[in-house]
């Protein structure tokens, strides 16, 4: 037996799929008469989007996230690079850039 929590479709499923839906759906799209795709597919993806956005509306979505640890050791790295680059330690600022990326 499944657990009522996997049974359970809450907002955020609904636009997590609406999200994937406005990435895939407007390549399935097959409308068109001329040599270049109209705008019925941006207009998919914009209404896909716009609807999507619903789950913001949702108390349980402005809830305050938990931030796993290992995302500090991205922002260290970072912080380090900006360090270095600001005190002249690096040759050229796009290589700053290029590990910051």
């Amino acid at each position: 037996m499944l657990d009522s929590k996997l049974q359970r479709v809450t907002l955020t499923h609904i636009s997590l799929t609406l999200v994937g839906l406005m990435w895939v759906f407007p390549f399935l799209h097959y409308y068109h008469k001329y040599p270049i795709t109209t705008f019925y597919q941006e207009w998919w993806s914009a209404l896909l989007g716009v609807l999507a956005l619903a789950g913001l509306i949702a108390r349980d979505y402005w809830r305050e996230a938990a931030i796993p640890r290992i995302v500090q050791l991205p922002v260290a790295l970072i912080v380090v690079v900006l360090l270095q680059m600001s005190l002249g330690m690096m040759p050229y600022a796009g290589q700053g850039l290029l590990y910051i990326l």
